[in-house]
């Protein structure tokens, strides 16, 4: 979901034409490594003031600006030199802020130098009162860390990077002997495809992520929730998002990969766990439900047994012949239990399912070869 750009809302401001498009950064973004790892091309970069807005991690840990008088925001004024570079930076916070054109003063401005027009992720609608409580979900000591960096590296005011930044309390870095992992929602998962799984994914309304070859599915949520929005958006049916997760989030201290096939099991074991502590930051849960294998590796015998659980067996003592599969029957069956059960039909789907093939059985029927 690529956000168009808006309309100018600064009072006599033209928007920046789509050769020197203008942004105002104050997260990990102002990290050159952040923008490399994203492959994000930006020039011009220098450090630079917005006045009358705020800075604050009072939601959900994450850098935010607000607008509020008798405060400023330092950070980094970039250049993007097209539309396409551009709308490839907004898709890494699909669901998040809009962009907002703001007036921006860089340090090396002269006196008589007027602003200059630039977008930046602003919040329009927040409790105020919450920015002078304690921080209820700490930033990360990485994501601090990436900021700060940033910052320092552009010269930006000391004193702020000290006060906003480095003063903020923060969440310690998780060591790798205590990486957590998403719960299996059996101990034998059935086996899945890549073709199916994009099959899954495009009929079903659930919404579902791979990590290091588990299908993981998003628990309970709202459509409109900004990280479910985000999951959907970046994750939901593509291939391992581990990949997607080290090039968004950035761990300085894994090694810079670009490919899947790089990826080693400290990238997957970081990013499970980083998964784990963002979705639960944010109130959402997930569960592994599929085993991804390559095409091929599946056999018909738990979609096979799943369909006579549900469907029934022919009458042996009374015909030889099968009774036609009523469908129809089966999809009011399921919905009619949903409704009983208090359950989305989708997953009480997957429960039959489950129930069916718990003793390692899979769900692709395409193939008549074992394991």
């Amino acid at each position: 979901m690529t956000r168009n750009i808006p309309e100018p809302e600064v009072e006599g401001a033209t928007a920046p034409s789509s050769t020197s498009i203008y942004y105002f950064a104050y997260g990990p973004i102002v990290n050159p490594m952040v923008r490399r790892r994203r492959h994000l091309k930006t020039r011009e970069e220098r450090p630079a003031v917005l006045p009358e807005f705020r800075l604050t991690f009072a939601y959900g840990g994450i850098a935010n600006i607000v607008h509020q008088r008798g405060y400023e925001v330092h950070g980094i004024l970039m250049k993007f030199t097209s539309l396409e570079d551009w709308k490839q930076f907004q898709t890494y916070d699909a669901g998040y802020n809009d962009s907002d054109l703001v007036k921006v003063v860089p340090y090396d401005a002269d006196e008589d130098d007027e602003p200059i027009i630039a977008y930046t992720m602003s919040m329009k609608e927040y409790d105020a009162s919450k920015l002078e409580a304690p921080i209820e979900q700490l930033p990360t000591e990485r994501y601090l860390k990436l900021i700060a960096q940033g910052m320092q590296g552009y010269n930006v005011d000391d004193d702020y990077v000290q006060d906003q930044i480095m003063s903020v309390p923060y969440v310690p870095s998780c060591k790798p002997e205590d990486y957590q992992t998403f719960p299996q929602e059996s101990d034998r998962l059935p086996k899945i495809t890549f073709a199916k799984y994009e099959k899954l994914c495009k009929r079903s309304n659930d919404t579902y992520f791979i990590l290091n070859n588990k299908v993981c599915r998003l628990g309970p949520h709202d459509l409109e929730h900004p990280a479910a929005m985000w999951v959907r958006e970046r994750l939901h049916g593509k291939h391992d998002s581990t990949l997607i997760i080290h090039k968004t989030i950035v761990e300085p201290d894994l090694p810079m990969v670009d490919t899947l096939e790089e990826l080693t099991e400290s990238h997957h074991a970081w990013a499970e766990n980083h998964s784990v502590e963002y979705l639960r930051k944010c109130n959402l849960t997930a569960t592994k439900v599929y085993e991804l294998v390559p095409e091929g590796k599946c056999t018909g015998r738990g979609m096979k047994r799943w369909m006579l659980h549900c469907f029934g067996k022919a009458n042996e003592t009374t015909t030889s012949s099968p009774q036609p599969i009523q469908r129809g029957g089966l999809r009011r069956s399921i919905n009619l239990r949903s409704r009983d059960e208090g359950l989305a039909s989708s997953e009480l789907l997957h429960r039959e399912i489950r129930r069916a093939v718990g003793d390692g059985g899979d769900t692709d029927d395409n193939s008549s070869t074992q394991d």
